[in-house]
């Protein structure tokens, strides 16, 4: 196994499926409007993480996310205000 992420093929996902994809991929340019480096390959690992964890371990997303988006302080200082604002609504105005 190469460790690659296979890429999803058109209509093999549910709905809701879907729309978790859609979202991530709506906060992954979130992230990039905030100058992280955030890629294609990042977007389909985070679609991974969230189909692993969301069931499972739902909590731990944040981390997985912050661990998986984050490369440089700078993110790291401002993930979680981005997260929360994005994924939970707080601090929206």
């Amino acid at each position: 196994m190469s460790g690659r992420i296979a890429p999803l093929e058109a209509g093999s996902f549910e709905p809701l499926e879907a729309a978790i994809l859609r979202r991530i991929a709506g906060f992954a340019t979130l992230l990039r409007s905030h100058d992280f480096a955030v890629g294609l390959g990042e977007s389909a690992d985070a679609a991974r993480l969230a189909g692993e964890l969301a069931a499972a371990r739902p909590a731990m997303l944040r981390s997985a996310f912050k661990a998986l988006f984050c490369s440089r302080a700078s993110d790291w200082k401002q993930f979680d205000a981005l997260f929360d604002s994005y994924w939970l609504g707080k601090g929206m105005k």
